[in-house]
């Protein structure tokens, strides 16, 4: 986990968790960390009540996982909010600026794979 890309609110245990695992292009992980850090203190400056959490494998890793975003969350009805992200990234970094981010992102971004799992207390050990 890269604390310094990271967003943890402070009361954040989740059970449940969107975990994205990306593929990037060859020697572009730089770009995708930059990426990675403006959308992170997006999360810091509105104190969002959900974790966004980076991972990058300190090994090569099978099947080009180069990098993987872990958000926790209580309910699944967050999928459901009208999000005002955009809204919120542009007002930190400036107007046409999330534009900018996905084209950034597409070009070095090859594929991603999502996951969501639910820890099950009565199935898990502690989580403390």
């Amino acid at each position: 986990r890269d604390d310094k890309i990271s967003y943890q609110p402070e009361d954040s245990l989740f059970s449940k968790l969107l975990i994205s695992v990306y593929d990037i292009e060859d020697w572009q992980l730089y770009r995708f960390k930059e990426i990675v850090g403006k959308v992170a203190e997006v999360y810091r400056e509105n104190k969002y009540d959900h974790t966004f959490e980076a991972y990058f494998p300190a090994f090569d890793m099978p099947n080009n996982r180069d990098a993987a975003i872990v958000w926790g969350f209580r309910e699944y009805a967050i999928f459901d909010e009208d999000s005002k992200f955009k809204e919120d990234f542009e007002k930190l970094h400036g107007e046409g600026s999330w534009q900018t981010l996905m084209d950034e992102y597409k070009s070095i971004v090859n594929e991603s794979v999502d996951e969501i799992w639910e820890l099950i207390p009565d199935m898990s050990g502690k989580t403390e």
